[in-house]
């Protein structure tokens, strides 16, 4: 099911033994803009009096199954564990660095630097650590290599094909950052032809934490009306001067099927959508 991401904000983390914050923000990661959907990383945690003056970032590989009537998200994980995972420091960015670090501490696996290629069934997924069904890197015979890996419960060495080792050791030394929803929001999105509008939010697939559309508010140019993007259609991402660059012409926007805020984001609507557009669906 397809979420808003501010309409999760505010939900409930609770640990193994006890609660300890509320969702304050959610961090994604673009891959290559243009290649594949947004994937988000992180929910940003607001301890409030708990861990006073700290956040945290709890990623959705911990997450157990969400309680969406009452805004609760369980994590498997304990509030010991929490206090004393690596910290992070206020108003710096999220450098791979400080992702190693906080992975290797949980075990949780390492998403980045995995070639987007098909696996064959039953492979071990760097991304997931569960088996694959056919999508993410592919090997006839997969020639292996043993990583170290850390969790909670020890040092130990996974045991991964040889391209995927090569890439994340590659990217390892990457400087590139995730971002913010929160800060994303307001971003000016511009068509071949002029501005169209602003982000106003995100929908986020609960199945898998992708970023489907970003939703955005049509301003004057469109009164009244909101439009959907997805991450596939844009071509530039620009954090310098916040502003995303889509494939398409104010009038293609202007005259696509309409979003219905009411009515939600249905299958139906999304087929229609990327029909019109000329774009593969992603399901």
């Amino acid at each position: 099911m397809l979420r808003k991401a501010t309409e999760m904000l505010g939900y409930n983390i609770s640990a193994q033994d006890g609660e300890i914050g509320h969702v304050e923000d959610f961090y994604f990661d673009t891959n290559e803009v243009g290649e594949t959907a947004w994937t988000v990383r992180y929910m940003v945690v607001d301890t409030g009096f708990w861990i006073f003056g700290r956040k945290v970032l709890i990623a959705p590989d911990a997450l157990g199954t969400p309680d969406w009537d009452h805004k609760l998200m369980p994590v498997a994980m304990t509030k010991e564990q929490i206090k004393d995972s690596p910290e992070m420091q206020a108003g710096q960015p999220v450098t791979r660095e400080y992702e190693r670090n906080l992975r290797s501490y949980y075990g949780w696996p390492i998403y980045w630097g995995v070639p987007p290629t098909n696996p064959a069934p039953g492979t071990m997924s760097p991304m997931t650590g569960s088996p694959t069904t056919g999508a993410g890197y592919a090997h006839d015979a997969p020639v292996t290599t043993s990583v170290e890996t850390r969790s909670q419960f020890g040092p130990g060495r996974e045991e991964v094909p040889d391209e995927v080792a090569i890439a994340m050791r590659k990217a390892e030394g990457s400087s590139r950052q995730i971002h913010s929803v929160d800060k994303l929001n307001g971003f000016s999105i511009l068509a071949q032809d002029g501005e169209i509008g602003g982000v106003s939010d995100v929908f986020i697939d609960d199945a898998n934490w992708e970023i489907r559309y970003l939703l955005v508010d049509t301003g004057t140019w469109l009164p009244g009306r909101a439009v959907l993007i997805a991450p596939q259609w844009i071509e530039q991402l620009n954090l310098d001067d916040s502003t995303v660059k889509v494939a398409m012409t104010q009038e293609q926007i202007e005259n696509s099927p309409e979003y219905d805020p009411a009515g939600g984001v249905d299958r139906d609507y999304e087929g229609a959508l990327y029909n019109y557009y000329h774009y593969r669906t992603y399901w």
